[in-house]
């Protein structure tokens, strides 16, 4: 079974409401900006903000960052925040968003962590291989092209990494579930776009591949891409450029008691907190 809801880009969304309500207010700066920047506060119309979005966005155009480059933004939460990241988007760019109160020594380190350094390096990697030379690696410490590390992050003194115990404990922080308890290995594989998941749930109560199923089919968000025997299941191409998440693979898990076992894949430069704005703006 395929449940297909409609992906709109975040720049859809707004030019959406931009159509509905031109003259309704889309961005307002904190009380406080004139403290923090110097400047007065501002208040957009979404009129007004589409075109100073549209100007900012063609100048990236002219600039000529090609579509898909990372541009980095370190910026308060003002008006040229949202301005910015819109503006990036309508560009065909992606936004890597930097804290306020890092030092020079952090930012530095941020702007040189792998992200399209890593892409780049594939790339080469796969071209040196199939032409039989050696694979070089430079970003990460072994050639990702062919390949999978098992290896996101730095490793902690339980033997797990950064981003394997980030799963648990942003998990607990976004389902308001404290003791909630996830073992996950990270792993960096050779693709360059989407992050994809093997989820294997435990259950207080058992549960059916036909009830998860329907709930999943109506997530908001979500796609339910689930016909094996027609060989649709996820995948990190068919997620690329989507804004929503897929699920597919859904099965009663043979060593969990109440288990059900499932495979993710989303388009981690698309599902963030500027499309998430965007869309609780269109419910609003």
């Amino acid at each position: 079974m395929t449940h297909t809801h409609a992906t709109p880009t975040l720049d859809g969304l707004f030019r959406r409401i931009l159509a509905r309500q031109p003259d309704a207010l889309a961005l307002c700066d904190p009380f406080d900006k004139q403290r923090i920047t110097g400047q007065p506060p501002k208040r957009l119309t979404f009129a007004e903000a589409d075109r100073a979005i549209t100007a900012l966005s063609a100048h990236f155009i002219e600039a000529g960052l090609p579509v898909n480059s990372v541009i980095a933004v370190q910026l308060p939460n003002i008006v040229e925040f949202m301005l910015t990241v819109l503006a990036a988007h309508r560009a065909g760019l992606v936004v890597a968003l930097l804290p306020l109160l890092w030092r020079q020594a952090e930012l530095t380190v941020a702007l040189n962590r792998s992200g399209a350094r890593a892409i780049e390096e594939l790339r080469r990697q796969v071209e040196a291989s199939v032409d039989g030379g050696p694979a070089l690696a430079h970003v990460y410490p072994h050639p990702i092209a062919f390949n999978v590390l098992p290896h996101v992050d730095s490793f902690l003194e339980n033997g797990y990494t950064k981003e394997e115990m980030k799963m648990q404990n942003e998990g607990r922080k976004i389902m308001h579930l404290p003791d909630f308890r996830a073992s996950a290995t990270c792993v960096r594989v050779p693709v360059y776009r989407a992050h994809s998941v093997a989820l294997s749930a435990e259950f207080e109560r058992p549960v059916s591949v036909e009830s998860a199923r329907a709930v999943l089919a109506n997530a908001p968000g979500l796609d339910l891409v689930d016909e094996p025997l027609s060989n649709r299941y996820p995948t990190p191409l068919a997620a690329a450029g989507k804004d929503n998440c897929q699920v597919g693979r859904l099965r009663i898990d043979c060593a969990l008691e109440n288990g059900l076992a499932l495979w993710m894949t989303g388009d981690q430069l698309l599902k963030g907190a500027a499309l998430n704005a965007v869309q609780i703006a269109e419910l609003l």
